[in-house]
C-alpha cells in the first residue's frame, strides 16, 4: 500500500503543476470531466498521503 500511495502522490504532483503550467491543462482533465478537474490534484494527492500513513499501521508484530 506504500508504494501506491507513493505513486498516488507523484500523480497528483504532476497533475497539479502540469495544470498550472501548461495552457490545455492537466492531461487528467478531459478524462475526469471539466466538473472534478479542479479537485483532482488535491483528491490523488490526499489517498495517497491516507495509503501512505495506513501501512504497518496496526502491526502487532512490530518490534518496539
Amino acid at each position: 500500500m506504500k508504494i501506491l500511495g507513493y505513486l498516488l502522490i507523484g500523480l497528483g504532483a504532476i497533475d497539479l503543476i502540469a495544470s498550472w503550467t501548461l495552457e490545455s491543462g492537466s492531461p487528467i482533465d478531459p478524462i475526469v470531466g471539466t466538473t472534478i478537474a479542479p479537485f483532482t490534484p488535491w483528491i490523488l494527492l490526499t489517498l495517497g498521503f491516507i495509503l501512505k500513513g495506513q501501512d504497518g499501521e496496526n502491526d502487532e508484530n512490530k518490534p518496539e
